[in-house]
């Protein structure tokens, strides 16, 4: 089930409500520049939260299992991420 979710750019925080239970958890991630671009980044069948920096092309992807931060740097200033498991 889908949980619902929303990003708060003047703070940078996201808060997630759980479809389980109702809680919802909070977690700072981003900055109001940046591109939402939340995906299933490790293949492990949950939504990772992600943010797209457009200035730089950084990619920030905070894991949904392990909570850990990963960054990549790919695109340009003035790219449209488009996230998506594209299979040739």
């Amino acid at each position: 089930r889908s949980d619902l979710a929303v990003f708060r750019p003047e703070t940078g925080t996201w808060y997630v409500k759980l479809s389980t239970n109702g809680t919802v958890n909070s977690r700072a991630h981003g900055t109001s520049l940046d591109v939402l671009t939340p995906g299933d980044y490790d293949g492990d069948g949950k939504t990772d939260h992600a943010v797209w920096e457009n200035a730089t092309g950084n990619w920030n992807i905070l894991r949904s299992g392990t909570g850990a931060l990963s960054g990549q740097q790919w695109g340009i200033n003035g790219d449209i991420p488009a996230p998506s498991a594209y299979i040739p």
